[in-house]
């Protein structure tokens, strides 16, 4: 068989659209690392205590925090499913009220308190408000956590069926929604309470149908170093 003629007009424009992918891919693999190096500045500073009325503006993801209040255990949900290690199961998510007779206007944010596994969800027949109640944290506690960072939904992420109490993902506007909106003064500030234990403390956690946290670090997934080695 005899070789094949590329026509040069095809070799250029292949030879352009690769320069440009290829252009592409480093400057997103740039802004990517700026973004984590932000996030692990967060990460690296000082708890702050939340003031009544959060500005969000102010707040940037992995920021640590410090509140207290108490929790809306009606409003619970189970958002998923999850894996933790190997584990499955889904994080519970649970609104915290954190007006006070000292802090009457104090607004509520919404609280992922951690992993939980399908075991533990399955035995309250995924009642999240009955397992919330069950885990005895009532009158005023407080959370040391993080901002959690925005999730960004993609074409294949699937939707949440509220009515059915499925929730996938975070979506912030219906969440506050379901957690009680304006009338529990919500606003749309979500909290990763934070997990610094090892495997065993983790594994102890589960076994024992306890939330576990997540850990305080960066997780930003990033592909494009081998995407622009290889294209």
């Amino acid at each position: 068989m005899g070789s094949v003629e590329v026509p040069i007009y095809m070799g250029g424009s292949l030879y352009t659209y690769f320069h440009v992918w290829t252009g592409y891919l480093v400057r997103r693999l740039s802004w990517k690392n700026d973004v984590v190096r932000q996030a692990e500045q967060e990460l690296e500073k000082e708890p702050i205590v939340l003031p009544d009325h959060i500005d969000l503006a102010s707040l940037s993801p992995y920021r640590q925090i410090v509140t207290q209040g108490s929790w809306l255990h009606v409003y619970s949900l189970f958002l998923g499913p999850r894996k933790y290690g190997s584990t499955n199961g889904y994080h519970l998510l649970t609104p915290l009220a954190r007006k006070s007779p000292t802090s009457p206007q104090a607004s509520t944010i919404l609280v992922n308190r951690g992993f939980v596994s399908d075991v533990t969800a399955l035995a309250v027949e995924m009642d999240a408000s009955r397992f919330s109640q069950r885990l005895g944290e009532d009158g005023i506690i407080e959370i040391r956590g993080m901002i959690s960072p925005p999730f960004v939904p993609s074409l294949f992420t699937p939707e949440n069926n509220p009515e059915k109490g499925e929730w996938i993902w975070t979506d912030i506007p219906a969440l506050v929604e379901r957690s009680g909106g304006q009338d529990e003064n919500v606003q749309g500030v979500l909290v990763d309470v934070t997990f610094e234990g090892g495997p065993g403390d983790a594994s102890a956690l589960i076994g024992g149908g306890k939330p576990v946290g997540r850990h305080p670090s960066v997780v930003f997934r990033n592909q494009h170093a081998s995407y622009a080695l290889t294209w």
